[in-house]
Order: C-alpha cells, then structure tokens, then sequence
C-alpha cells in the first residue's frame, strides 16, 4: 500500500494528511509499520525527504552521488539516507557568494503508529468521491465526519467490493473509521460497486491530497506551532567546498515525521538594515538601496528621502506607536517602497462554505427577495489577519437569449499578511510627498489612527506590483489625499479596508486638482466613509458628508478606471458608494470640469450608499404635501454618485445598492429644489456603451441610473438590465430615471436605439413611464412584451398620472388590466408607430391626445429660407433663417430667389448639407425686403428640378442653386385619424395646473394607427399603451437594436424606464451628430477547435496496452471554470485514448471541432486504472476562433489550440501495469510512469491469487 504526505512548501504549520484507498482485490490490507513522512511512506527504509529550495540565480547544486539540482529543476526533492551525512556542494555560475541554510524540527518525542497485517490505520479514512459537475476534483474533496468504527475490523468476506477512487481525510477531532466499516456502510447506502477486472484495471491505489486543512491529532508536529518547531541552521562549506547535514539531523527529522527544506540564496539576499538610524543613514546618503534584514522600529524624526531611493521590506516590518511622519519626500525626490521577499503577495484563500459563491442572481420579478439577499454585499477586511472578503457580480451578456443577461455573484478571499509592513499605530502620515516621486510596488501600509496613510502637495505617486494600501483610519482621505498631484494604481496594488471618520469624505482616496488612474488588475475595496449612516433629513439639499466610499472627487481633477481594475464592497454612509464627484458652479468661468471615465474590463460592483430617506416618506398617500418633506432630494448613488461629466465606455456596473435612488449611477446637479440647483453646471452623460445590471435602488427612483443632466447627455448602446427600483414613494424607473428639472429645455438624455422589453412594473407603463413632463418616442426604437401589473402607486402627493388611473372610486377612469404594458404617461408625450428594424409597434391602449399621419408624397424633403434687410448706410444688417427637414438650423450666409430664371441660391450648413443632392425637396424661399431688381421681395415655392453647387462654398456653409417648379403642389398635411366610441371624462389637477376635464378615449384596433413611418399619437395629459407588433417585426427590431433595456423591475411605475423631464427614446431629430443607423449587422458566431494529442515515451519497450481518458469541459470564461459553474457551461466532452505496443503507436490525436468559444479545462481521469500522486494533470487556458490563412467571411477556417500530455517510462526493464504511480512535474507537464511501494508485493499477490 502507497501512502503519500501533503506537498506543502517549505514550512511546518500545515497538515501532513494521509489519504489512502485500496486495491480492489484486498479488503482490508496489511500497512506493514510506517511513519506518517515527507515525500513517499516510510516503511522502515532509513529515508528522510529533503527537498532543496534554490533561489539563488544561477546556483546549481551537486550531491555526492552526482545528482544536481538547479531552481529550474522539475524535481528538487532527494530522499535523503538517514545513517550517513547528506554532502553536496553549491555553486553559482557567475561566482556570486552563496549562504546555504537548512530547516528542520526542533526534537520531540516520535509518534510513530505501528500497523500490524490486516489492522487499518487510526490514521485512514476512505470517502466519498468528489462529483461537483461531474468531475473527481481530489484537490478540493471536502473533508466530512467518518462514522465511528468498530470495535473490531470486519473480514475479509464480510466487505463488499465497492471502493471509490477519491479519498477524504478526517478532521483533528473526529473519530477515525476502520476501512471495513465505511465498505459496509457504503454497500448499506446502495451505491453502484466497481466492478473488478480480472485485469485489475479498476484497482485504486494511495493517494495524497494537498490540502490546507488543520493538523491531524496524530500528526507529530501537529501540537506544535510552525515559530516552535522549526530551527534554522546555517551550514558552512568545508575546507573542500562541501556541505554537510549531519546523519543525526536526517535521523532526528525521519523520526518525527518532518522533511528538511534546504536553502541556497544569494549571501546579501539578507539584507544590511536593522534599525531606524541605518535607514536612516541609507535613504539620506549616497545608497541607492536598503533592504531590510529584520523588523525595526522607527524611533526618531522623519526620513527625508535624498535622491533616488528604494526600500526593500524584504518581509519585515518597520513600526511605531506614535509618530507624525515616517519619510518625507520632497521635489527632486524620487523614493520606492517594495517588498523582494518571495511570499509578499496577495494570496488566494479557500472560503469555507460560500453561500452565493457561484451562483444566479434571480430575476427581480421573479424573486425580489432573493435577489435582494446577493446585491449590495459588502467586503471584509480583518486587520487582525490581514484578510479580505469581497464580492463581484459579473454580467453575462446575451444570456439566455439577445439582449438579456444574467448576473452571478462570486466570492474571493485573499490573504495579504505575508507582506512586511510599514505600520504606525497612531500619527499624522506615513509618507508626506512634497513634489516628488512616490513609487508603492510592495508591502503594506497601515496608518492605525491618524490623517493619511499618504499625503500629497504636488507630485506623481504609483502604486502598482504587490503594493498594497490597507487598514487605515483618518480624515478625507484614509489612504490618499493628494492635491495638485498625478496617481496611478496599476498591477495588483490593494487598497481596501480604509475608513474615514466623522463628517469627512473619501474612505481611501481624495483628490483635489489631480488626475487619478486606476487600471491593471487594482483592486479597492472594503473602504468606507464615515462611520455611521447619513441621518440629516433637511429639505433642499444632498448631503455634504460621509460620501465616496472608495474616492471623492473634490474639483478639477480627471478619474480614470480602466483596464481589469475592480471596485467592490466599498461603502459611502451617506452618497456615492464606491466614487464621489463634486460638482461646479456656472458662476465660476475658471473652474475647469471634472470628469469621470469607467472603461474597458474594469467593474463597479456590490457598492452601497446608505442614505436612506424612508424615515421621510408616507407609507399611506397624504391629501396634501404640506407635511411631507417631498423637496429633499435625498441621495444614493449605489455605484458612483457625480455632479460633473462622466464616462461610460465598456465597464461594468453590477450588483451596487442604493438605500436611495440611482442603483448603480447618480449623475445629477446640486440642490435641486432649491435656487442653487439653477447655479450649477448640468453634468453631461456619455454612456458609449456598457454594462449596468442587477442594481438596486431603496427608497427612490432609478434602479440602474437617475440623471439629472445635460440635454446632449446620451446613452448610445449596452445594457440596462436587471435592476430593481423598489420605492413605493417615487415614480420609479427600473432601469433608469429622470427626475425633473428644466422641463427640457436644458436638461434630458437621449437613449439611442434601444429595445425596451420584458421589464416589469408594480404599477404602471412596464416598459416606460412618464410622469409630469415631456417624452418622444420615435421610429428608432421598440417597445413590447413589458408588463405593468397596475397594482400599485406611488405615496408621494406630489406625483400623478398613475393614480388617475389607481384610484377609481376618486377618479372614475376605468382602464383595462396590462393596458400600459409598455408605456405610460401622466404628461406631454409624442409616440410614433412605426418601430426600429422597419416594423410597427400596432398600438392599443387609452390617450386623450390624437393620432395624425401625412400621406405619401412625392417629395424627399423640405427646405424653407428667408431673408430679411440688407445693406443699410454700409452696413450689411442681413437676417437670414433655415428649416431643413423640420429642423430649424439658424442664420445661414444668404437667401436669393430670381423670379426670371426661378433659380434659388441658399447656403447650407455644411454639417447638414449631405450630399448635396437636394432634387424632389419642397422648396419654400421668402425674401422679406427687396435687394435689387433682380432679386425682389416675395414668396415663392416649389419642387426642386435641379441642383447645382456654387462656386462659394467654404467649411462652414455649402453653396447651392435650386431650380424650381413652382407649378408644383405642396406636400400633402396631416391627416387627423378619428377614434371610435365614447370617451371617459378624467377631472384631475396637478401641483401646478389646475382642475380640468380630459377626454380619454379607447383604441382597441392595433390597426388604428397607419403603417407611416410618420403616423404619430400626441397627447398633452394622458396615454396608456400596449404594442402589438408582429413576431415577425419583433425580430427585426432585436435585430437592430443596439441598446437592451430588459429585465429591470419597478415597485411602482416605468419598469424600464421613468422621468419627470424630456426624454427621446430612440434617436434624436434634433441633434444633428445622433447616429444615422443602429446596428448595421449582426456579429459573426464564429466556432474554435482544439487538439489533444497524449504521447507515450518508449511506451514500444513495455508490452500489453495503455488507456488514457480525458474530461474536457469549457466554460463561458475562466472564472466560472475556476468555480466551476455547471450552468455556465459550454462544453463536455471524454475523450480516451488506447495504445497498444504491438502497433508501435507512441502518439495518438484527436481533433475537436465547432467549440463554442470559451475558457477550456482538460484533466486526465486516469491512465490504464490508475490513480495519480498529485491532483490530476490538467491544462486550462482559452480557446477562441483563431482565423486560419485560408479562412474567409463565407467559409470560416480556425487554427485550432493545441494542448499534449505526455508519458515518460522511467524503468524500461520492467512491464508496468495496475498498481503504477503517475507522477506529473509541475512545470513541463510530463507523466512519469512508475511502481508504487507495494508493486511487487501486490503482483506476487495477485499471481498467487490466480
């Protein structure tokens, strides 16, 4: 029987668990007497493992059996003979001075358990399988309680032979179960046996998981800490060069069970600084570097850093109780902080039983409470272990269908103690950069109690490679304040766990006239600002305070996150949960903007902004709001909250929680019902494209984004899904909201192209709802399958339409169930019929407004140009104006019409010009005042029959003569489209407008509306509407669309989307740069291929047959193969091989083709029966289309991915078959084939057996 330790590198702490299983012949097997060792079971054979950890570049080291070993080796483990010195020398090949050292345990008593024949070990257990998504994962089995065991071990005939190949340890305090005993149990269960070949191919052998559970209570070394049991020892070379490790130090570690780490490194890998004074003197001298050689304390003035400078933590740290600064770095300065020492990284923890790690975020509609329970989830960071426990929400677009996507939530824990520190308990900075440079590639900063971790008066600061930036408590700025100053954070910089006190702003970082960039694979999180929640509920203004949970942005500076850079569980007590933005004043002309940009991969998500207005809103409507503290504008911003110009171009904001409004973003003014709202800058939108999903917002409007901003503000394309508004308060608006402002004139977006569908509202318009201002939805967009349950409205007196429609016993007006499926408005609306890809939207529904259209004509267009004055008393007073196409574009350069030729001359703006061809336009010319003769006062229309350009054009202004038909008839005018039956009267009034009387009529026949692209429903009080477009025409529109509204939620009104200003939806006709098409194609599907090859090294000098199989799995990307979710899933597949020596075949391929694209795992399962010493061999890594040289368009062609493992025979003599080890090395791949320690013994059995 084969017993194999835990490989764990190079300390003592951990386990040493024991795992074995059985051959399936043998029912209870003879162990012989062994220790519990190192490398391989020592069955009384005088070894001792050692293994060689060589660090030093270029040293190679050489035993005295001729064996070498070099920091590339495959294999730096060498069983060491227990009754002889162990010599070797160690050489470097640039002559560099080497210091050689070893580990072993201090001596303690053995505790060797003696196995006689058929008496199982205390120590072994065998268990379950692993089968998460069907795969045998022997590196993560989960360790589970064995039953107690018998009194005595059952015989050889009473167990069944039912034996599984994975094997589980106990735990340190529970009770060990004899083999027989889980056998009998096993059979009891009713589990399939295995079934054993005459071949013995099923046979399963010992095998040891690495693991990093605790101890085992029979383990030696498990009673005693790593700092107690460890003892290093410096070895010094002989007079010959050799170095030698006594046989009784080999002897004393074999005894306890302990493996001896070697170590050969660099001599000054050290270091040379061991107090503050040294430092000191380093970093003001003429020394470029210090390397810290053990912790110091820092114990007098600051460090003014001189020149350029770095300091090596080298895993120690530098300390102090109480101190003001520890280094100071001026002007001309440059000063770098890292950390060489090789575990001084953040290091991936296994979290015990995650809850959501892994799993779907349920439809808000579906499941609100569900969803509720994985928004939101704040991160950890415990300063007494240096861990930190955060969340990400990833969206997976076009899941399950186009233009939806599904949300899973992952858990991570990384462990960053291993980095040596610069800590202080309580002062004022720790580094103060006045100017200079600032570069943080390694250790951890920690400033206890104080202001900043780091101050900035100017100057560049990087922080980037393993710097991280933890546990800090101040004031505006925990970690980083910095004003007139440039930051980056790149790499694997950590910035998390920061917290600002009191009335301050900013949990880790605050930023005053800087440029901020936060890219690589930065991560923030666990920052929060302010220790106690936002309660001030006084009218008319935001809170000033407690905002910014990660960043707050104070003026003129310019915030960039890109790259993969991650933003999550950062926590704001009032506004702006992960990123805070000031705003400007229209007052200050020199005040330059701020802007904030979230690009490419980086990801905002599972913030939270705290400021919770509930306490101020009625649960029951009042009759009026003379009580109700309605112009609080209150907050949120679960994400990001900004008052200046922001960004969005790719990034992902997912899984934020806004106690207020604005889910994910609030992009807004300042004050809004009080007059400093109309002082501030309107902050400019710009989302190109992206991912907001699976937010929420409490207690106001905006599940994914509430804005109050810019009239030229857009959304172009992306995302808005999932998320969730669940006021019962406000208006609404799942996806997105906005509040009113200007009443268009100065404020509003535009949503481009856009499909609005399967959002759900608990009220009213499922797919968009508007309540007291205007709304345009045009041909460029599509509207359908949305659903408003109208079972609720909102509580606030200053909110109507919806309850015009809620309340029938005050109103009267009976409406339909799903009536406003799709939209709602309380207001000014214009809604066209005809919808994006070619269709129409076939409304029904209730209105008071009318449905016109203008019948098909002749003509392209119309233009109409005036002209007023002319030269007077040598001035040109010339007024001129131009309408093209209905859009009114201003004073043009001049307007002449010759009634004798009946040939105008105009000027176009060149950025409306087109391309000139304005033959079959409508023509309309009117010359106010006579210029000459020529050129008279007049009128005169008329069809385009020709079209020139003149000879006057410039950049700005086209040049053209139009010659005209003035014979012919204008352009038809709209025609009024009469309602059937007899409408419903509303009587209802507003804050703001008095009492009136309102027909509402019925449109029952989707047919009512003309199929015109210009036929249109204007309505000034009242519309509810549901789309009845044809599947067919349905198609076209997702076809098209380039922006997904779908999926979000509302507890009250506009389940996609809601506003109180003006809102286009679709594409703009009055801004003249809105896109002219959606999306022109859709993208090609394209299908990738791999190849996997297994190849067997003189596998020809060993007889019989081999079999390898291989489970290849992929997965949608490589965070839901890592976790291994078996609904991301794209692809499983096993693939087996079989050799037969005969044919001579040392190589076998097989080609898989039309893979989805994905992140791809290929584990071996097992090669001819066996098991392997290790976790499985497995290869991972993307496999993408990859055009080949003669791939085209038509006929696509992919270069597929090419993956091989290979075998390596390392005894050609003999014939292996079952009851083989296969060992892989850890870098190259390679299986070597070889016998176990009870081969011969289980062979000769087997003979006997026959």
């Amino acid at each position: 029987m084969k017993a194999m330790a835990q490989g764990f590198p190079y300390e003592f702490s951990k386990a040493k668990k024991v795992v074995a299983s059985v051959v399936a012949a043998a029912l209870v097997i003879s162990f012989g007497n062994f220790a519990l060792g190192g490398g391989k079971a020592i069955a009384d054979d005088g070894t001792v493992e050692v293994r060689f950890n060589i660090t030093a570049p270029g040293a190679t080291v050489t035993l005295s059996t001729g064996e070498e070993f070099t920091a590339e080796s495959d294999d730096n483990l060498y069983q060491a003979p227990t009754d002889v010195d162990l010599s070797f020398t160690a050489v470097s090949d640039d002559g560099a001075e080497l210091k050689v050292t070893h580990d072993a345990p201090e001596p303690v008593e053995p505790q060797v358990q003696t196995m006689g024949s058929k008496q199982p070990s205390g120590n072994l257990v065998i268990g379950e399988p692993s089968s998460r998504d069907g795969f045998e994962d022997n590196s993560n089995a989960n360790e589970e309680a064995a039953p107690e065991p018998e009194a005595e071990a059952a015989s050889e005939e009473d167990a069944p032979v039912e034996l599984s190949p994975v094997v589980r340890s106990s735990s340190e305090d529970e009770p060990i179960a004899s083999t027989a005993e889980i056998f009998k149990q096993k059979a009891a269960s009713g589990e399939e046996p295995v079934i054993v070949g005459q071949e013995d191919e099923s046979a399963v052998q010992a095998e040891v998981m690495e693991d990093e559970a605790v101890p085992m209570a029979a383990t030696p070394l498990a009673a005693t800490g790593a700092d107690e049991a460890v003892v290093e020892t410096v070895v010094t070379p002989d007079d010959e060069g050799n170095y030698v490790i006594p046989a009784a130090a080999l002897a004393a570690a074999a005894a306890q069970d302990a493996v001896i780490v070697v170590t050969i490194a660099a001599a000054n890998d050290e270091g040379t600084i061991g107090s503050w004074d040294e430092l000191t003197a380093a970093l003001t001298g003429d020394e470029t570097e210090a390397k810290l050689n053990k912790d110091i304390v820092a114990s007098s003035d600051a460090i003014t850093v001189a020149g350029t400078k770095t300091l090596d933590l080298n895993g120690h740290d530098i300390t102090a109780q109480t101190m003001d600064n520890l280094f100071v770095v001026p002007e001309g300065a440059s000063f770098t902080i890292t950390d060489t020492s090789e575990k001084a990284v953040a290091k991936d923890v296994a979290i015990d039983d995650p809850e959501f790690d892994g799993k779907k975020i349920p439809s808000p509609a579906d499941d609100l409470d569900g969803f509720k329970k994985m928004v939101g989830k704040k991160a950890v960071y415990e300063p007494n272990y240096r861990t930190l426990q955060y969340y990400v929400t990833k969206s997976y677009t076009n899941r399950p269908v186009k233009g939806q996507t599904e949300e899973y939530l992952y858990e991570h824990m990384i462990d960053l103690s291993a980095a040596g520190a610069i800590e202080v308990a309580q002062g004022k900075t720790l580094v103060q950069v006045n100017g200079g440079t600032l570069n943080v590639q390694g250790g951890r900063l920690t400033l206890i109690e104080g202001e900043h971790a780091i101050a900035m008066d100017g100057g560049t600061l990087t922080v980037d490679q393993n710097g991280f930036l933890t546990g800090s408590k101040g004031i505006d700025g925990a970690a980083i304040n910095a004003q007139k100053a440039t930051i980056i954070i790149d790499g694997n910089a950590v910035i998390a766990g920061n917290m600002v006190a009191d009335d301050n702003n900013g949990g880790a970082i605050w930023i005053d006239k800087s440029d901020l960039t936060i890219q690589g694979k930065a991560l923030l999180a666990a920052n929060q600002a302010g220790e106690k929640v936002f309660a001030d509920t006084t009218p008319g203004d935001m809170a000033g305070v407690r905002n910014g949970g990660a960043i707050y942005v104070n003026a003129e500076s310019n915030v960039t996150i890109a790259g993969e850079s991650v933003l999550a569980g950062n926590v704001a007590n009032a506004d702006g949960g992960a990123v805070y933005v000031q705003g400007r004043l229209k007052s200050n002309f020199n005040q330059k903007k701020s802007v904030l940009t979230v690009k490419d991969n980086a990801v905002i998500t599972n913030n939270r902004s705290e400021n919770d207005k509930s306490a101020i809103h009625p649960q029951v409507r009042p009759d009026t709001n003379k009580d109700v503290n309605w112009k609080q504008f209150g907050g949120g911003g679960g994400g990001i909250l900004s008052k200046d110009e922001t960004v969005i171009d790719g990034a992902q904001l997912t899984g934020n929680y806004a106690s207020d409004g604005g889910g994910a973003l609030l992009i807004t003014g300042h004050g809004v019902y009080t007059g400093a709202f109309k002082q501030y800058v309107y902050p400019l939108l710009k989302m190109e494209t992206g991912v907001v999903a699976s937010n929420y917002a409490g207690t106001s409007e905006g599940g994914g984004i509430c804005a109050t901003t810019d009239k030229n503000s857009y959304i172009s394309s992306g995302y808005l899904t999932n998320n969730v508004t669940d006021t019962d308060f406000d208006y609404g608006g799942g996806g997105l909201f906005l509040p009113s402002a200007t009443h268009g004139k100065e404020t509003g977006v535009t949503v481009r192209y856009p499909l609005v569908t399967g959002n759900t509202a608990r009220g009213f318009g499922g797919g968009v709802g508007v309540c007291t201002n205007g709304v345009v939805v045009t041909s460029d967009a599509a509207i359908f399958d949305n659903t408003a349950l109208q079972k609720n409205a909102t509580t606030n007196p200053n909110e109507y339409g919806d309850q015009w429609a809620f309340d029938f016993e005050t109103y009267k007006l009976k409406i339909e169930d799903n009536a406003s499926d799709d939209f709602f408005c309380a207001k000014e609306s214009t809604v066209f019929n005809a919808m994006l890809g070619g269709g129409y939207h076939r409304w029904t529904g209730y209105t008071n407004g009318t449905i016109t259209y203008v019948p098909d004509r002749e003509y392209k267009g119309t233009l109409s140009a005036w002209r007023d004055r002319g030269w007077e008393n040598g001035v040109n007073r010339t007024e001129t104006g131009l309408t093209l196409d209905g859009k009114d574009l201003g004073k043009v350069t001049n307007v002449l019409f010759d009634p004798q030729t009946k040939e105008a001359e105009i000027y176009i703006p060149a950025l409306h010009a087109g391309n000139g061809d304005f033959k079959d336009y409508y023509v309309t010319i009117e010359v106010k005042k006579k210029v000459n003769d020529t050129y008279p006062k007049g009128k005169w229309s008329g069809k385009v029959e020709s079209c020139r350009e003149g000879s006057n054009s410039t950049a700005e202004f086209k040049n053209y003569f139009l010659k005209l038909d003035t014979s012919a008839k204008a352009p038809g005018t709209q025609v009024l489209v009469p309602f059937d039956g007899d409408p419903q009267k509303l009587v209802a009034s507003t804050r703001t407008e008095s009492e009136q009387e309102y027909l509402i009529y019925h449109v029952t026949d989707p047919d009512k509306f003309p199929k015109y692209e210009n036929a249109m429903l204007k309505a000034n009080r009242f519309t509810a509407l549901k789309a009845n477009p044809f599947p067919g025409d349905k198609e076209k529109a997702i076809g098209k669309a380039v922006l997904f509204v779908t999926g979000n939620y509302s507890n009250t009104n506009g389940g996609g989307m809601a506003c109180n200003d003006r809102i286009v939806v679709g594409r703009d006709p009055e801004i003249p740069d809105n896109p002219d098409e959606s999306n022109p194609e859709e993208p090609k599907n394209h299908t990738a291929a791999l190849t996997l090859t297994k190849s067997l090294d003189k596998f020809d000098a060993a007889s019989g047959s081999a079999t390898a199989v291989f489970n290849v799995t992929g997965y949608i990307d490589k965070i839901s193969a890592e976790k291994k979710v078996k609904d991301l899933m794209v692809y499983a597949n096993t693939i087996g091989f079989t050799f037969n020596a005969a044919t001579g075949e040392q190589s076998l391929t097989e080609q898989l083709t039309n893979l989805p694209e994905g992140y791809y795992v290929i584990e071996e399962a097992f090669y001819s029966g066996d098991g392997f010493e290790t976790k499985a061999n497995r290869w991972a890594g993307w496999v993408k289309f990859d055009p080949a040289e003669n791939s085209t368009d038509e006929v696509p062609v992919t270069t597929p991915v090419e993956v091989s493992f290979e075998n390596t025979f390392d005894d050609e003599d003999k014939n292996f078959g079952t009851g083989v080890v296969n060992k892989y090395a850890d870098e190259n791949g390679t299986l070597t084939w070889a016998p176990d320690s009870n081969y011969n013994a289980r062979q000769q059995a087997l003979e006997e057996g026959r």
